[in-house]
C-alpha cells in the first residue's frame, strides 16, 4: 500500500486502520448504546424493592431496611411519597416508591439526559451535569473532545462556541488581530490578511494593490536603489543618491533654487536655466555663444569682445588691436575716432559743431550754420525780436555772420495800438478794439455795445438793449412786450373775478391788470370751488372734489373714499373697506372672509391630531370646534374584524377606540382586529413597517379578548413599525393593530405573509427516512424553531426525519447544498440529548453539515435539520446514506473525503467489496468512494492516469451517493493516457456548489493499487 498526497488528519486515521488489515478490516465503531440492565435475581419469589444501598430487587441478603410489602401496589399508603405500582426506574417514581429526581442515579425518560447519581458534576470533564443534562459545548468545564469551553455565547473571544480554542486562521477576529479570514490567509497573496492576522501592509514582502514594490526588511529610507518604506520604488526626490543620480536632496530638489540639487537628480550647473554662485546669467538651452545679447554657454553676459555684435556695438572682431577696420570699444573706425582721415578737415573726437571742427570732420566756417565761439555773433540764424521807435515789437536780420543793428516795426493788427508808428491806432478798422459804439440789438431796437477784439461793430447778444417802456412793444430783447409791467396794453390777460376765481380781461393803457366787473368769470371746474360766481362749488359734478363720501369697495363691501380729481364717487383700491367682523364675508377685502378671526363662520377645515387628520367646523363666534376624526373604522370592534389577506392591507386607526391592550407596549391606543384562520399549522408574519405611528402588534387566539399568543412592539424597523412572527397550530386567530400609547393612532400598513408549516416541522409528524436512506428536498420556510442542539446555535426553523437500524450500520448524513446556513442533529428521540452534532462543514467552504457514523448500533434515530441562526431558513438538501458496516471509503454510508485544495489521493481496492456500477461498464469489481464538496462553481476532473495505479480502472462521478444519484461522468478507458489506455479520465466537469461523489472502480475483476489525481 502507498500513502496518499493530501489525506487529511481524519482520512490518515482512516487509512491506519486500513493499512492494519486491509480493506475488509472494520473499524471498532461507537458504543452499542444497549442498556445493562440487572437481570432477576432468580430466586423464585417475588422480587419486592428494599432499600438496601442500590434499590435492587430483593436479593435474599436483606438489611432490615426494606421497603413494606405494600409498596409498588400502586396505591399511595402513608409513608410513601409515591407509588406508581410499576419497577420501572426511569419515571418519575423509583422502585423503592421514592420520587425520581436528577442525583438518583436514574435516567428519567423524557426529562434528563443522563443521572450517574453522586459523580453528576458541573466542574469534571465529560461528567453527567448536576441538572442531568449531558456535558456539552458551552457548559463552562473543559471536556474530551474540547479545546476549550468558556460558557458563553460570545464567538470572538478566545474560545470559539463550539469549543475549538480561538487562533489566528480560524475565520474570526479576535482582540489583537487586524483580520482573520481563516483558509484564505496569506503571506504570498496581494492584499491577503497574512497569517499572523495582520493586515496586508508595506513591509510584508508582498507587492499589494496600492503598492509598486515590496521588499520586506530590505525596505529602505537610506540604501541606494532599495525598495521605500512606502513600497514604491527608488527614485529621484526620495533623498537617497541612487544609482545614475548625481545627488538627491529630496524635498530641497528644485530647479529654481540656485546651487540646488535639480529634480532630475543631477547637480546645478550651467546651462540648467538657474543662475547660480558664479554665473552672471543662465538661460538653459538658449544660451549662445553665437546669438546676439544672449547668455553665453559660460554663463556670462554678453560683452564687447566676444565676437558677437551685441545691440550697442556696431563691430565685435574678438580682438585687442585697436587701430584695425572695429575699434576695442566695438565701434567701426571713421569721423569722431580722433583720427583725420581721407575726405576729412580735421578729427577732434567730440561732437561739438562751436569749435573749430565740427562733428562731421568739416572745418568750421561763416554760413555752415554753426556759431564758432568767439568768431561769430549769429550763422544762418533766422531775424531776432527786437523794439521799434513806437514801442512795438519787430525784427533784427543776420548778415555776415553779424547782428544789422536796424529794428524793422510789424503790420499794422488790429489791438488798439499804434503798431507801425503812424500816429494812429486800429487804423483801416471799422472801430478801435474795445471802444463803446452804438448797435442794433437782436429785436431790432438801439442799443449800445464795445468794439469786437477783431474791430468790428458789436452784433447780436453783443449788442445791449435799452429799458422796457409801455408801449406794446418788446424794446428789451427779453422775448415779451412791456415786460417788467403788470401786462401787456390791450392784450388778453389773467384777473381774479369777484369771487375770488381766475378770469380774464384786457390790459389796460397803463399795462395794469382789469379788476371787478372787468375781470370775467371762467365756466365752473371740478376743483372744489365756486368757479363761475354763482355761489355753489363743483355744481353739475357727482361730488365735491376731495370730500369723503360713500362707495362700494372691490369686494362688495360699503366703504368709504374722497371724492375723485374728476369730482366722481371714488372705486376700487380708492373705497378704502371697513373693519372686518365675523359674517362669514370678506369685509376688508384682504381675500379672506372672518381673517383675523379663528375661523370663518360656518366653515370647515382639515386639523390633526397627532398622526391623524380630521375636520373641525367653526360656529357662529368664529370660534373652531374640535377635530372629528370621523366614524370609528368597523374593524375597531371584534365583530367587524376583516379576514386579513396574504400581501398588502392598509386603514387607519384615527377614529378607533381602545378595545384591547398588549402584553408588550404600552395601553391606551385605540386598535383594529383582523381575523386569520389557519386550516393547518402555518407561519404567520406581519410587519407594520410603512405606518405613519408607533405600532404595537399582537395575535389572540379564538376571540379577540383570547390568550395573547404573540406580540411585538418595534421590532419591525424604522418610525415604531412592529413585526409578528410566529408559528401556531390550526385555529382560529386575531391580529391587533393597537397604538403604542394613547396619543399613537394614524394610517396603518399591514403586510402579511401566511406560509404552512411543513408536516415534519414536529417530532409526531416526522418523515420516515427508507432503508438505505436517500436525498430529501424541502423548505423551513414555514417551520418553526422547536429544537436546539449542542453546536451551531439554532435559532432558525427546522423540521424531523426519523430512521430505523435493525442493527449496526454505518450512516453518513449530510445538509451541504442547503440554501441556508444550517447545523443537523442526531438522536436517539427529539428531546433527546445529541447523539452527533454536525455544523459548517470546513468553514468557510461550505455552510452545510455532515455527520458520518461508524456502526451506529440497532434502533429508532431522529435527524433534525435546523437553522444556525435566528431567521435562517428555507430550501434544504438532506441526504441520508445507510449500509452496512463495513471499512472505511468503501460504501456511502463512511465514505472518504475529498478534502478540498488536495491534488491526489493514492490507495487500492485489494480487499474491498463491489457495490456500485458505473453506466459505461457493464461489469465491475471492487471500489472505493470519496465525497467532494464544491464550495463555489468549478469545473473539476478526476484521472488515474498516474504510475501509481495498477489495473484497469473505472471512474465515475455522481450528484448523490446511492444508485438513485445523477451520474455526472463515467470513464472506463482514457486512450490519451500514455502510461495505460486501461486508465480512466473524467473530463473536466461544470459542477455548482454542493456535494458529489467521486467512485473509483475496477473493470471486469480488475483490482489493484490506484493514485487519482484532480485536475
Amino acid at each position: 500500500m502507498r500513502s496518499s498526497t493530501g489525506v487529511s488528519a481524519r482520512l490518515a486515521a482512516l487509512l491506519l486502520a486500513a493499512w492494519s488489515g486491509g480493506c475488509g478490516l472494520q473499524s471498532s465503531g461507537i458504543a452499542d448504546g444497549a442498556g445493562d440492565g440487572v437481570p432477576p435475581d432468580g430466586d423464585g419469589g417475588g422480587d419486592v424493592v428494599v432499600e438496601d444501598g442500590g434499590d435492587r430487587p430483593d436479593d435474599a441478603r436483606d438489611d432490615g431496611w426494606e421497603v413494606p410489602p405494600t409498596c409498588g401496589n400502586g396505591t399511595l399508603e402513608p409513608g410513601e411519597p409515591c407509588d406508581d405500582g410499576n419497577a420501572d426506574d426511569t419515571d418519575d417514581c423509583l422502585v423503592g416508591c421514592i420520587p425520581a429526581s436528577c442525583g438518583d442515579g436514574f435516567v428519567r425518560s423524557g426529562l434528563e439526559e443522563c443521572d450517574d447519581g453522586g459523580a453528576n458534576s458541573d466542574t469534571a470533564p465529560d461528567a453527567c451535569r448536576t441538572d442531568c443534562r449531558s456535558a456539552r459545548c458551552g457548559d463552562g468545564v473543559v471536556d474530551t473532545v474540547e479545546g476549550c469551553d468558556d460558557g458563553n455565547t460570545v464567538d470572538t473571544d478566545e474560545c470559539r462556541n463550539d469549543c475549538i480554542a480561538a487562533t489566528c486562521g480560524d475565520g474570526v477576529v479576535d482582540t489583537g488581530e487586524e483580520c482573520d479570514d481563516g483558509g484564505a490567509n496569506s503571506d504570498t497573496a496581494p492584499d491577503a490578511c497574512r497569517t499572523t492576522c495582520r493586515r496586508a501592509f508595506c513591509g510584508d514582502a508582498v507587492i499589494d494593490a496600492a503598492e509598486t514594490c515590496d521588499d520586506g526588511g530590505a525596505n529602505s529610507d537610506t540604501a541606494p536603489d532599495a525598495c521605500r518604506t512606502t513600497c514604491v520604488p527608488a527614485g529621484c526626490g526620495d533623498g537617497v543618491v541612487d544609482t545614475g543620480e548625481g545627488c538627491d536632496d529630496g524635498g530641497s530638489n528644485s530647479d529654481t533654487t540656485p546651487d540646488a540639487c535639480r529634480t532630475s537628480c543631477r547637480p546645478a550647473s550651467c546651462g540648467d536655466s538657474v543662475v547660480d554662485g558664479g554665473e552672471q546669467c543662465d538661460m538653459g538651452f538658449a544660451n549662445s555663444d553665437t546669438l546676439p545679447d544672449a547668455c553665453r554657454t559660460t554663463c556670462r553676459h554678453a560683452a564687447c569682445g566676444d565676437s558677437v555684435v551685441d545691440t550697442g556695438e556696431a563691430c565685435d572682431d574678438g580682438n585687442t588691436v585697436d587701430t584695425d577696420a572695429c575699434r576695442n570699444t566695438c565701434a567701426l573706425a571713421g569721423c569722431g575716432d580722433g583720427v583725420v582721415g581721407p575726405g576729412e578737415d580735421c578729427d577732434d573726437a567730440n561732437a561739438s559743431n562751436t569749435d573749430a571742427c565740427l562733428s562731421s570732420c568739416v572745418a568750421a566756417s561763416c554760413g555752415d550754420g554753426f556759431v564758432h565761439a568767439g568768431v561769430e555773433d549769429c550763422d544762418r540764424d533766422p531775424p531776432r525780436a527786437c523794439t521799434s521807435s513806437c514801442g512795438t515789437g519787430g525784427l533784427e536780420s543776420c548778415a555776415a555772420c553779424a547782428w544789422s543793428g536796424a529794428c524793422t516795426p510789424p503790420s499794422e493788427i488790429c489791438n488798439g495800438a499804434d503798431d507801425v508808428c503812424a500816429g494812429g491806432a486800429d487804423d483801416g478798422f471799422p472801430c478801435v478794439q474795445g471802444a463803446a459804439v452804438g448797435c442794433t440789438t437782436t429785436c431790432g431796437t438801439s442799443g449800445t455795445g464795445t468794439c469786437t477784439a477783431a474791430c468790428a461793430v458789436p452784433a447780436g447778444a453783443s449788442c445791449t438793449p435799452p429799458a422796457e417802456a409801455c408801449n406794446g412793444l418788446d424794446d428789451d430783447c427779453t422775448g415779451g412786450a412791456d415786460n417788467g409791467f403788470a401786462c401787456v396794453r390791450g392784450a388778453t390777460v389773467g384777473c381774479t373775478t369777484t369771487c375770488g376765481t381766475s378770469g380774464t380781461g384786457t390790459c389796460t393803457a397803463a399795462c395794469a391788470v382789469p379788476a371787478g366787473a372787468s375781470c370775467t368769470p371762467p365756466a365752473e371746474t371740478c376743483n372744489g370751488l365756486d368757479d363761475d360766481c354763482t355761489g355753489g362749488a363743483d355744481n353739475g359734478f357727482a361730488c365735491i372734489r376731495g370730500a369723503t363720501v360713500a362707495c362700494t369697495t372691490t369686494c362688495g363691501s360699503a366703504g368709504t373714499g374722497a371724492c375723485t380729481a374728476a369730482c366722481a364717487i371714488p372705486a376700487g383700491a380708492s373705497c378704502t373697506p371697513p373693519a372686518e367682523t365675523c359674517n362669514g364675508l370678506d369685509d376688508d377685502c384682504t381675500g379672506g372672509a372672518d381673517n383675523g378671526f379663528a375661523c370663518v363662520q360656518g366653515s370647515s377645515q382639515s386639523c390633526t391630531v397627532n398622526a391623524c387628520t380630521g375636520t373641525a367646523l367653526c360656529s357662529a363666534a368664529c370660534v373652531l370646534g374640535a377635530c372629528n376624526l370621523g366614524a370609528a373604522p368597523a374593524t375597531d370592534l371584534c365583530a367587524g374584524a376583516a379576514a386579513l389577506p396574504a400581501g398588502t392591507s392598509r386603514g387607519t386607526t384615527c377614529a378607533a377606540t381602545d378595545q384591547a391592550d398588549p402584553a408588550c407596549g404600552t395601553a391606551g391606543g385605540g386598535d383594529v382586529f383582523y381575523q386569520v384562520v389557519l386550516a393547518a399549522r402555518s407561519r404567520l408574519e406581519v410587519s407594520s413597517a410603512g405606518s405613519s405611528f408607533d405600532t404595537v402588534l399582537y395575535v389572540r387566539q379564538t376571540t379577540c379578548a383570547g390568550t395573547e399568543v404573540a406580540c411585538d412592539n418595534d421590532g419591525g424597523g424604522a418610525g415604531g413599525a412592529s413585526r409578528i412572527d410566529a408559528v401556531l397550530p390550526a385555529g382560529t386567530y386575531f391580529v391587533v393593530v393597537d397604538g403604542n400609547g394613547p396619543d399613537e393612532a394614524g394610517s396603518y400598513v399591514l403586510n402579511a405573509t401566511i406560509t404552512p408549516s411543513p408536516a415534519n416541522d414536529l417530532c409526531a409528524g416526522a418523515t420516515t427516512i427508507p432503508a438505505g436512506g436517500g436525498v430529501f428536498t424541502g423548505t423551513t420556510a414555514g417551520a418553526a424553531n422547536d429544537f436546539t442542539g449542542g453546536c451551531g446555535g439554532g435559532a432558525g426553523a427546522d423540521v424531523v426525519y426519523t430512521f430505523t437500524l435493525g442493527g449496526g450500520a454505518d450512516v453518513f448524513i449530510t445538509t451541504v447544498g442547503s440554501s441556508f446556513d444550517s447545523v443537523v442533529y442526531l438522536r436517539s428521540t427529539c428531546t433527546g440529548a445529541d447523539i452527533d452534532c454536525g455544523d459548517d462543514y470546513r468553514p468557510p467552504a461550505s455552510t452545510g453539515a455532515i455527520l458520518q457514523r461508524d456502526n451506529l448500533a440497532g434502533g429508532t434515530y431522529v435527524v433534525i435539520v435546523d437553522g444556525k441562526t435566528a431567521g435562517a431558513r428555507g430550501n434544504y438538501r438532506l441526504e441520508v446514506n445507510i449500509t452496512s458496516n463495513d471499512n472505511p471509503g468503501d460504501r456511502c454510508g463512511q465514505p472518504f473525503e475529498w478534502v478540498p485544495g488536495t491534488a491526489q489521493y493514492c490507495l487500492d481496492t485489494n480487499a474491498c467489496s463491489d457495490e456500485y456500477v458505473g453506466t459505461c461498464a457493464a461489469d465491475t469489481d471492487r471500489d472505493r468512494v470519496y465525497y467532494v464538496v464544491v464550495p463555489a462553481a468549478a469545473t473539476v476532473g478526476f484521472t488515474t492516469c498516474d504510475p501509481g495505479t495498477n489495473y484497469d480502472s473505472l471512474l465515475y462521478l455522481r450528484s448523490a451517493c446511492l444508485d438513485s444519484g445523477t451520474e455526472l461522468a463515467c470513464n472506463d478507458d482514457d486512450s490519451t493516457c500514455a502510461a495505460s489506455t486501461q486508465r480512466s479520465r473524467l473530463p473536466a466537469t461544470a459542477l455548482t456548489p454542493g456535494i458529489y461523489y467521486l467512485f473509483v472502480d475496477g473493470f471486469g475483476n480488475s483490482n489493484g493499487d490506484y493514485c487519482v489525481n484532480a485536475f
